[in-house]
Formats: C-alpha cells, sequence, structure tokens
C-alpha cells in the first residue's frame, strides 16, 4: 500500500496529543469517546497500519469542535499510562507530580474499526457502541484509495460525530423530600435499575423499571433525625416536550419512620427531575 511521507507527522502528532487519560475540567466535561482499535486485513500493510488509523482517528475526534466537542480517552495504552500512574505512587517518586489512580476517565462510548484492502482500495467500517450496555450507537463504511487511506480518519470522525453528538449519555437525578435531597446519574438507558443517593440522611434509593416508561423503588436511609427510614413505591417516567428536555419521575408510594415510640408513615408523592448528560462521567483504573 502506497504511502505518502508527508502524512507520518500527523501520525506522530496523533500518538502525542492530549487524548485525555484523565478528567477534563468539570466545565468542559462532554460525552467521552476511546478508540479501541483497528484491525486490517488484506495485506502486510493494512495490517500495520492499523495502529496509526486508531492513533489518527483520536487526534480527529479530540480536535472536533462541530457539531460538539468530545473528550478522548485514550485506550490501547491504557495499560502502559496506568503502570506509570502506580509508580508515580511508589516510594521513589515524587507522588505530587503524578496522577492520582482512580481518576481515570472511563468512556461512554468505544470505537472500533476495521481495514480491509483490495485492488488498491481500503474498505473501512467504524463502529460506536455503548460502553455500559454494549448497544449499537452508529456505524460508518467508506473506501479510499489505498495511499490515501491516512486522510480518512478525518471523515471517519466527522460521519461519527454527526450522530454521536445528538446522543445522551444519561441522565442527572435531583429533587427534594422533606429535608432530603435525591441526587444520583443513570447511565444510559431508563429500562435498566439505576441508584440515587440522599446524603444528608444517609439514604440509598433503588429503582427497578418494569420499561423506560416506569417500575418499582425502594429506599432505605439510616440516619433520619436519628432513626432509621424506609419506603417504596411505583414511578412513572413523565416525558419533557423536546427531545433533549428534562423528564420527571413521578413517585407514588409510601415512607415510614421507625422510632422506638413506634412506626409512622406518610404518603411519598413528589417528584424527581431527570436532566439530560452528555457524559456519565464515569472514573476508575481499568
Amino acid at each position: 500500500m502506497a504511502r505518502t511521507t508527508n502524512h507520518w507527522p500527523r501520525l506522530l502528532a496523533a500518538c502525542l496529543s492530549g487524548v485525555a487519560l484523565h478528567p477534563a475540567p468539570a466545565a468542559d466535561k462532554g460525552l467521552a469517546v476511546a478508540v479501541r482499535g483497528f484491525t486490517g486485513a488484506g495485506s502486510a500493510d493494512t495490517v500495520a497500519v492499523a495502529p496509526g488509523i486508531t492513533d489518527l482517528l483520536s487526534g480527529a475526534l479530540s480536535e472536533m469542535t462541530q457539531p460538539c466537542t468530545v473528550r478522548v480517552t485514550e485506550w490501547r495504552r491504557r495499560g502502559e499510562l496506568l503502570k506509570e500512574v502506580e509508580l508515580g505512587r511508589s516510594r521513589y517518586a515524587d507522588r505530587s507530580s503524578f496522577a492520582v489512580p482512580g481518576q481515570a476517565t472511563q468512556p461512554d462510548v468505544f470505537i472500533d474499526g476495521t481495514l480491509n484492502e483490495r485492488n488498491g482500495s481500503v474498505a473501512w467500517t467504524v463502529k460506536a457502541v455503548d460502553a455500559v450496555t454494549g448497544s449499537t450507537l452508529a456505524e460508518e463504511r467508506g473506501s479510499v484509495p489505498a495511499g490515501q487511506l491516512l486522510d480518512s480518519p478525518d471523515t471517519m470522525a466527522r460521519r461519527l460525530g454527526e450522530k454521536l453528538c445528538k446522543r445522551r449519555a444519561g441522565w442527572r437525578i435531583s429533587g427534594q423530600i422533606d429535608e432530603a435531597s435525591v441526587t444520583g446519574v443513570v447511565c444510559g438507558r431508563l429500562d435498566r435499575p439505576f441508584t440515587a443517593s440522599s446524603p444528608e440522611v444517609a439514604g440509598q434509593w433503588q429503582f427497578t423499571p418494569a420499561g423506560a416508561a416506569g417500575g418499582k423503588f425502594s429506599y432505605s436511609a439510616a440516619d433520619v433525625g436519628g432513626v432509621r427510614g424506609s419506603g417504596a413505591g411505583s414511578y412513572r417516567v413523565l416525558a419533557g416536550g423536546a427531545a433533549d428536555a428534562p423528564v420527571t419521575l413521578k413517585l407514588s408510594g409510601t415512607g415510614s419512620i421507625h422510632s422506638p415510640l413506634g412506626t409512622f408513615s406518610a404518603e411519598i408523592t413528589e417528584a424527581l427531575t431527570l436532566t439530560p448528560i452528555p457524559s456519565c462521567e464515569r472514573v476508575g483504573d481499568r
């Protein structure tokens, strides 16, 4: 496969670009993506260049500003980078100059690709999948002369961006029940179990969907004015007016306080707000 030398500075720049291992500042947080890698077939050159295309696509996505910006987290060399983070915690290193373990950005989206050369042309496919559920979010295909393959990542990034930028990674839960707030993040769809917390009462909420439109909930609280609390019931999801508008979680159930004087119960009729978010903002070392 023919290659022109002027492409290789781009390839080197992509390898050394700021594809983030660690979270961006809070104001910059958006969809977090990771290009896991390309596989090549059809010729030895195509197989050899696949890792370079991985880096070039990562670089093209990190430079994307329209229709949105994304955070690109390194994945192909992630193991090596995490080893460096761990080395920085040893007694042989200045800990103040190294990243803190456990804070690596976890992707919202994985991107995989294939390259297949035949008769002087390379067919490429890129697929974006939800990092939590594994469901396919977008898929793009194309074909270019072999000598132009290194220009293709720009096209791949643009086409994927047009679809991924319309996607919400999840929802942020907010609300108030008496003196306790209810907060949490739903990562992915509303038809999968999710949780929330009420820190003022050391409370934990469990939501078990029957589908995307509603389901059951339960909660337990360790410290409601010094006594234990619990509750259960059902919830309905009431959609907003627009596709990207917040939705309402309407609760219906019973809450109880378990005190030395007995158990006291009351209806739960409050509503929680679910606001779309571009990223689940998950972190961890893996």
